[in-house]
């Protein structure tokens, strides 16, 4: 299995239009529980499998999850499973759509990108990202995100999958830590 990218020295960010992206160790609490899941459901395997990371199970940030699986010829990801975060992010529902067809924006690039590169390290990604971009009422502001994109695998080798959480950093995360993942 690859390394993650907190042990991968140089890497560099990635600016596209109006978004930068770059690779960062999460620093968000639920995040980092999700990691440590990740890491305690795959065991022995080098990956866990999809049924081990449910997102009706990850009730706390359920609405922050996105699930994509692999289809040949790779690398096109099909969405399973989209929380209601994401599709407001989406600006839709974008459930059973494969990601490439998708309308053709700088974003979609650097997501599709950076889930290629999951895969490619054989190793979960942890991103900062910061978009110019338009809040829910419309408004124009900077927004700042981390992600976690995680490898899944049905046999536990070969991965097949990723659950990709993304968490939209505000203010009052700084003055209180958000309870953990249910159990």
């Amino acid at each position: 299995m690859g390394q993650t990218l907190r042990e991968e020295a140089g890497v560099a960010g990635v600016t596209t239009g109006d978004a930068e992206l770059r690779e960062a160790a999460v620093r968000d609490p639920l995040l980092a529980d999700l990691r440590r899941r990740w890491e305690a459901a795959r065991g022995a395997s080098s990956f866990p499998r999809s049924a081990d990371l449910d997102p009706v199970d990850l009730a706390a940030m359920a609405g922050d999850l996105l699930r994509v699986e692999m289809e040949a010829p790779h690398p096109h990801f099909r969405v399973s499973w989209i929380g209601t975060s994401m599709v407001m992010w989406f600006r839709r529902d974008i459930t059973g759509m494969r990601l490439d067809e998708l309308a053709p924006h700088p974003h979609f690039r650097l997501f599709l990108d950076a889930l290629n590169r999951a895969v490619s390290r054989q190793a979960p990604v942890e991103l900062a990202a910061r978009v110019n971009g338009e809040n829910r009422t419309g408004e124009s502001r900077v927004m700042e995100f981390e992600a976690l994109l995680l490898p899944l695998a049905g046999d536990g080798e070969t991965i097949d999958g990723l659950l990709v959480a993304c968490r939209q950093q505000r203010a009052a995360q700084a003055q209180g830590a958000p309870a953990a993942l249910s159990a």
